[in-house]
């Protein structure tokens, strides 16, 4: 088997020699992965700070980073409003894709 392109935005460090599919011809190209932990809505805010917190603090154990590693993933973490915004942006990015497709969950 052979790699032609991941499909993120940018190289990924475990494949550096394989383009984007952006860089093999689909300028703008950007699907990627993501996960999350969320909570119950109308979490208190303190809570969810803590909890964020904790995250990130985990994520940049290297034994924490080790192990995503060994699964392809790269620790990034970041903020409950950078995690907001990532998913309106996929919202909008995805949403009228699925919608046109008929995509219905199950």
């Amino acid at each position: 088997m052979r790699a032609l392109a991941v499909t993120t935005a940018a190289r990924s460090p475990f494949l550096p020699d394989v383009p984007t599919i952006a860089e093999a011809g689909v300028p703008g190209y950007d699907s990627e992965v993501w996960w999350a932990l969320m909570g119950p809505g109308g979490m208190p805010a303190d809570v969810v700070d803590k909890i964020a917190r904790d995250c990130l603090a985990a994520l940049q154990r290297q034994a924490v980073k080790d192990r995503l590693t060994t699964v392809g993933a790269i620790a990034l973490g970041g903020t409950s409003r950078e995690l907001d915004a990532l998913i309106r942006a996929d919202y909008e990015k995805w949403g009228p894709i699925i919608r046109n497709a008929g995509i219905k969950a199950e």
